[in-house]
């Protein structure tokens, strides 16, 4: 196949086109990366596409998301998934015609460029390269390899990607725990959801609103101006006193406070004293620099009473380095996984005791309800994650008495296998990643089908953010056409979304987005988003030969 795909002296009387020409598809997620191998199809209608598809092969590696593993490894793993494919199709790179790749963690031009750069090491000029985000290819698993519609991806965080029919594409979520993916902020003490007509609120550049009141604006004073008088009035006043003012409010749970005013009172007890000309020697290596190998082989030899304890808060020491040396010292050994590798004993599950249950970290439930809480705040990281996060906030406050019982509190301790909410503290903080937290949405859906109030409205309140997340796209391409009626696909792509309950999100979603847009019609994938990437690949393809062909 030496020219255009349109020739057809290049097709073979099968139907068929040459056996060496492949495409590729690869969807790269924050978890795991797949790839598959298709042959190139012939010029066909995508509604008329071959059942089943025939995949050459399919192969997987890990992340493939810069931003959590790095560029190198990035393109490390792409390279590997790519190559194993082939190898396993029995091609090789000089067979590709096409690569499409849905990557996590492309979010921008200089993104793709990025990535490009690294495939052109790879393939040959002709080899043609489309790269764009992974939900990208979620959209095409749903449609076989079409652009148009939205697709909703609901797993442990959420994310809405759209494309109209004439290439202009818009997202909406998706940005990560900081900036939240449910899309607004969300006060625990409101649970209203904003009107869609909220989105259209222009907002106004600081350096307008201060602008003074003579140029006609709102005169309102900087606030870093304020921050600087303040942090001067602070240092006028305290100079020369402990760098931290020891004042507290005493409520309910002031048990506490005489243990942090004996913390502070043990910090300041021994003055640092430095060895040499201002430095800090670590006396258990040759280079006299600290390192965490040379602290457990202390730890575990027979010089632990060496513990260097009016030294561990010299100012000259990185804060990391006093900390670990302090909660270490105190018998809180924190990463039982480093532990385990570095020591080897099957006995170090009996010395991790997390510093919970040591004298700053051991709190009361109101740290633990104002950790969670603020994830509301900030705004929920993720459709997964923000549920599970709600609830763990229910359980703690019906625990307390500042909220009503829940049937999740049964449910949740069941779940993870512990006996009271006090064990909730350090189940929390030993590992809070989104994952783990997620894990238990299918409890919460449980509890809300069993009739639980609680448990319907975190829910509930979820169906509205992802319902609103859809709307944004839909607004932003019009996608339901001029009249507000036109149809187009959702593609419900993620666990959360998963028509396997009878409280069924997915299901409550989008009978939300058809009472405003009736033309939305909701789409399962029947094959995995690594073949939509291919299919659109060769659609890709496709498309450029019919415009060389009419040129």
């Amino acid at each position: 196949m030496k020219n255009s795909l349109l020739n057809g002296d290049e097709v073979h009387e099968n139907g068929g086109c040459d056996d060496d020409d492949v495409v590729l598809g690869v969807d790269g997620g924050t978890t795991s990366t797949v790839c598959v191998c298709m042959p190139l199809l012939p010029l066909i209608s995508s509604q008329n596409l071959p059942n089943p598809l025939p995949i050459l092969a399919r192969a997987v590696a890990g992340s493939s998301n810069h931003n959590s593993v790095g560029e190198s490894a990035s393109k490390d793993t792409l390279e590997k998934v790519m190559s194993e494919a082939l190898s396993k199709s029995g091609s090789n790179w000089s067979a590709v015609r096409a690569v499409c790749l849905g990557v996590s963690g492309v979010n921008h031009p200089t993104d793709q460029d990025r990535i490009i750069h690294w495939l052109r090491d790879i393939f040959p000029s002709h080899v043609k390269l489309y790269v764009h985000n992974d939900a990208l290819a979620a959209l095409a698993s749903g449609t076989m390899g079409k652009l148009h519609g939205c697709v909703l991806i609901a797993g442990t965080g959420s994310i809405s990607y759209g494309f109209s029919k004439d290439g202009r594409e818009a997202r909406a979520a998706g940005a990560g725990p900081v900036l939240g993916d449910w899309g607004r902020l969300h006060s625990r003490k409101s649970s209203c959801i904003h009107s869609f007509s909220c989105l259209s609120i222009p907002l106004v550049a600081w350096d307008k609103v201060c602008l003074l009141f003579e140029c006609g604006d709102l005169g309102i004073q900087r606030v870093g101006l304020f921050n600087k008088a303040l942090l001067g009035k602070w240092l006028r006043r305290f100079e020369g006193s402990r760098s931290w003012n020891l004042l507290f409010r005493h409520g309910p749970q002031d048990w506490e406070a005489a243990t942090v005013y004996s913390f502070f009172e043990f910090i300041y007890s021994s003055m640092p004293r430095g060895e040499g000309d201002d430095q800090l020697l670590w006396r258990f290596t040759t280079s006299g620099v600290f390192d965490v190998h040379s602290f457990y082989k202390l730890l575990f030899g027979p010089h632990t009473d060496a513990i260097p304890w009016e030294c561990i808060w010299c100012t000259k020491m990185p804060k990391r380095v006093s900390i670990f040396l302090w909660i270490a010292a105190n018998d809180g050994i924190l990463t039982i996984d480093n532990l385990v590798k570095r020591v080897g004993s099957a006995e170090v599950s009996q010395l991790f005791f997390l510093y919970l249950e040591k004298l700053v970290w051991k709190a009361s439930f109101n740290h633990l309800a104002y950790g969670l809480d603020m994830f509301n705040v900030v705004s929920l990281a993720g459709i997964g994650y923000g549920i599970a996060a709600q609830a763990l906030t229910a359980v703690v406050r019906a625990h307390d008495g500042r909220g009503p019982q829940t049937a999740l509190t049964d449910c949740i301790l069941k779940a993870l296998s512990l006996s009271s909410p006090d064990e909730l503290i350090g189940w929390t903080y030993a590992d809070p990643s989104w994952a783990r937290i997620a894990a238990l949405v299918p409890d919460v859906v449980s509890c809300a089908e069993s009739g639980d109030q609680i448990a319907h409205k975190i829910l509930a309140d979820a169906v509205q953010e992802l319902a609103l997340s859809v709307k944004a796209v839909v607004q932003r391409l019009s996608l339901c056409g001029a009249d507000g009626n036109g149809s187009f696909p959702v593609v419900m792509v993620g666990g959360v979304l998963e028509a396997n309950k009878s409280w069924d999100i997915g299901k409550e979603v989008i009978n939300c987005i058809q009472r405003h847009y009736p033309g939305a019609y909701p789409v399962r994938p029947e094959v995995e988003p690594a073949v939509g990437a291919a299919l659109l690949a060769w659609n890709f393809l496709m498309k450029e030969s019919e415009r060389h062909h009419n040129s």
